[in-house]
């Protein structure tokens, strides 16, 4: 079975390397729908555990394409 921490939208927590953030309802604002007017990356993210079991919208890393990932910080 997957794991979140296969998951292309898995990032480490920095305090915690068990545990990260789910990144999969990340989006790009534009600078007409930000308040401060300029284009943005906003992450709503969740914290999940590295060994818990992937939900429905599990990506692997490798199916991700290179400018994708770096635009994600991943």
């Amino acid at each position: 079975m997957a794991k979140c921490g296969d998951c292309a939208y898995f990032q480490v927590e920095p305090v915690d390397p068990m545990y990260g953030v789910c990144t999969v309802e990340a989006k790009d604002s534009s600078a007409e729908d930000s308040a401060s007017g300029t284009q943005i990356f906003t992450v709503k993210g969740k914290r999940v555990g590295r060994r818990d079991e992937a939900c429905d919208k599990f990506k692997d890393r490798k199916e991700m394409s290179r400018e994708e990932r770096l635009r994600r910080g991943i």
